[in-house]
């Protein structure tokens, strides 16, 4: 039979090989290292079943003797003791027949009672310079004393290098590991004995230290890695001394970094900074650059209940600072708030009383700086005059107090004052006013001004507008010029013209002045359809007189006839007259239509059109066609188009009083005409001059230039054929705050 050659398991130093039944391990140039390991692997790997073991316990320096039979005879095996093998001589008898297998022992010692197993020997180990080497192996006998050799001599027990029993299990500890422990280190007990070999790494810098430059009052950081973790002894060291942990320095290790933290960084902290580990070495420089105060926090008045503010500015970014105040630091609370932005500090002083009054100093690193609080009441150094004015003008009260931009409120009989377009309230520095507009007989009385603990007042009189010169009917042909004149007891009043209840508009054809107490209403080429009574107003002083004009009577033909238009349709009025060629005067609601791009005015012969190219909802009206001393009317009415709101349905807005609002929103087609309303009432914009509508294609946008807290409300957007059904709502809140 021809021997079947096993796995090679030391790269071609040992082999197994087979013969038969028969199973050999072959060392080729054996080592120390082989001892006790070879028969713990056999014994793994064959796996001897002992069906029949007699085992003896002996007093000591008697025979012992132990018999173990096998499934299988031939088989060549051996017996260890403590994980070494015995050898047969003077000390241990073996013999083998058959499938039977004995070891007696000559002479037993008391170091070699236990049971027939493997224990743990010493392996190899391998550490990093400056780490824990830990050798362990285990005693069959918990109770058996050994000693620790090295390369043969015993081993010289320290601080550094200790001896640690366990039960059964034995170890040396070297707690900081160098170059000079390297070597064999064997475990003797009796003549039992186990060896291993320590061999120790260098240890390298993975990562080095970098120069560092901080600014006073900030942390330093120096981290370095090395190539091993756990190591220990390494130190980090300063002008030559050791540094050692403390308020001043924080010293870490984490795996293979280590980390030395420098707090507070002051200019002493300049320095070169050492990382050592036995032979190995690290440095770096920290610079420590110094604050400066850039700017310095100023005194303050404030006024009670008022705000102060304290500013420090720094050379540096994010230095951490600190706010004292009668000795005692000051934290972010309801009194106080602490802002810090990069270079800039504040602090924020709130509704300031006699008990903030003081000193406060702010302290950055080794500089510190201070101001101081000074606390005032606050006082109306000029109180206003009593003001005599006339109905429709303008009425002014001012008032001058002790500080800059402080809270104030005017009253009337007691009521407080809210801006509006009849109340103007303003304040400039130290003074405050209050401008009455169009001033009638109601806003007489008595008006306040409260600003903290003090409380002044003055009168408003109204005196009565008078006409002391009135004008009367005037009877006028056609295409004449007729002038009505109305003169009253005092200069620039507001004033208005109305014809049959219906304000004037001034036109090229109809022109209103005002010159000292003079007020006159003139019209050129006058017509039938300026037949109407005419009223001048001013004030609560009104004087009225009626125009009649006299033509030639024209007949009409064909009357005007009423309209139901789609909005964005044309729309055209069509009348015939009696005669060729006769001027034809087209109105609105009483108002004459001038030629533009709204409005086309055309005639052939007995016929006139008026025609609205793109009409709106706007365009609703009674429409009046005047020829000669007679008139044709017709009604316009335009339908809605079928168009809805894209975005947003619903919206609230929040403003600052006196800030702008604006309210926009989007429809689903272009060139809708809108309307809008504020709590329900329709907002005229030709007389809200704060007010403004700006369409572009679908976008449709309300301004309101300057806010006033009674413009607060619902405003409602409508649009299209069902207008009452397709609007946006927005819910507009005024903040009082300025």
């Amino acid at each position: 039979m021809v021997p079947r050659r096993g796995p090679d398991l030391g790269f071609g130093r040992i082999q197994t090989v087979a013969k038969g039944a028969k199973q050999r391990l072959v060392l080729n140039r054996t080592h120390e290292s082989d001892q006790g390991r070879t028969s713990s692997w056999w014994a793994a790997r064959v796996h001897l079943q002992p069906e029949r073991a007699a085992t003896k316990s002996v007093p000591s320096r008697r025979t012992w003797c132990s018999e173990v039979e096998v499934s299988h005879a031939g088989i060549d095996a051996f017996w260890t003791f403590k994980g070494q093998a015995l050898k047969a001589g003077a000390k241990y008898k073996m013999d083998s027949k058959k499938k039977l297998h004995s070891l007696t022992v000559m002479n037993a010692m008391k170091d070699e009672e236990g049971q027939r197993r493997d224990k743990e020997a010493l392996r190899d180990l391998v550490v990093a310079d400056s780490q824990t080497s830990v050798l362990e192996c285990e005693v069959a006998n918990p109770a058996s004393q050994g000693q620790w050799f090295k390369d043969g001599q015993p081993v010289d027990f320290s601080d550094n290098v200790q001896s640690v029993d366990q039960g059964a299990v034995r170890r040396l500890v070297i707690n900081i590991t160098k170059a000079t422990d390297i070597g064999e280190y064997s475990y003797q007990v009796a003549t039992s004995r186990t060896a291993a070999t320590l061999r120790v790494e260098a240890v390298k810098v993975k990562k080095t230290l970098r120069n560092l430059t901080v600014v006073q009052t900030q942390e330093a950081v120096f981290s370095l890695e090395l190539t091993h973790e756990d190591v220990r002894g390494s130190q980090w060291i300063k002008n030559g001394v050791e540094l050692t942990p403390s308020d001043k320095y924080s010293i870490t290790t984490e795996g293979a970094v280590h980390t030395l933290i420098i707090h507070n960084c002051t200019a002493h902290d300049e320095s070169v900074y050492s990382f050592k580990l036995g032979k190995l070495s690290a440095n770096a420089r920290l610079n420590v650059e110094t604050i400066k105060i850039l700017k310095k926090p100023k005194d303050v008045t404030s006024l009670l209940g008022g705000t102060a503010v304290f500013e420090l500015g720094l050379s540096e970014d994010d230095i951490p600072v600190k706010w004292m105040f009668k000795n005692s630091e000051l934290k972010s609370s309801d009194s106080f708030r602490i802002m810090s932005d990069k270079k800039n500090h504040k602090l924020i002083v709130q509704d300031v009383d006699n008990s903030k009054e003081g000193e406060y100093t702010c302290v950055a690193g080794h500089l510190q700086a201070s101001a101081r609080l000074t606390v005032e009441s606050l006082r109306v150094t000029r109180p206003p005059r009593p003001v005599e004015v006339f109905e429709s003008q303008s009425a002014a009260l001012e008032v001058e107090v002790s500080h800059l931009n402080v809270p104030s409120v005017w009253k009337r009989n007691g009521s407080e004052l809210e801006i509006s377009e009849k109340f103007r309230i303003s304040s400039s520095a130290k003074s405050h006013s209050l401008r009455i507009m169009n001033v009638s007989r109601e806003d007489e009385g008595e008006y306040s001004f409260v600003c903290g603990s003090d409380t002044v007042s003055a009168r408003v009189s109204v005196k009565p507008v008078e006409i002391t010169q009135p004008f009367s009917d005037i009877s006028a042909q056609a295409k004449d010029s007729v002038t009505f004149e109305a003169t009253v007891n005092v200069e620039n009043v507001s004033y208005r013209w109305l014809k049959n209840g219906v304000e004037i508009r001034s036109t090229d054809r109809c022109q209103a002045r005002c010159k000292q107490l003079s007020h006159t209403l003139s019209l050129r080429n006058v017509h039938f359809g300026d037949n109407a009574e005419y009223t001048f107003c001013a004030g609560s002083a009104k004087c009225s007189a009626k125009l009649f004009v006299e033509a030639r009577v024209v007949e009409f033909t064909k009357q005007l006839k009423d309209l139901k238009i789609t909005e964005k349709k044309r729309a055209t009025f069509e009348c015939e007259v009696n005669e060729p060629n006769i001027q034809v005067m087209w109105m609105k609601d009483g108002q004459e239509l001038e030629m533009s791009d709204r409005y086309k005015m055309s005639s052939d012969k007995f016929v006139h059109r008026l025609v609205l190219p793109s009409v709106r909802l706007s365009d609703v009206g009674e429409y009046t066609a005047v020829a000669g001393a007679s008139m044709s009317q017709a009604h316009l009415t335009v339908e809605g188009r079928d168009v809805k709101i894209s975005e947003p349905q619903t919206q609230e807005v929040i403003v600052v009083e006196k800030q702008r609002a604006t309210l926009e929103l989007e429809v689903s087609e272009e060139d809708v005409e809108g309307r809008w309303a504020r709590n329900g009432v329709q907002i005229n914009f030709a007389s809200e001059e704060r007010f403004s509508y700006v369409t572009i294609r679908k976008l449709h946008r309300l301004t309101i230039a300057e806010t006033y807290r009674s413009d607060a409300g619902v405003y409602t957007f409508y649009a299209g054929r069902n207008s009452p059904d397709m609007n946006l709502t927005s819910d507009v809140s005024i903040n009082t705050q300025t």
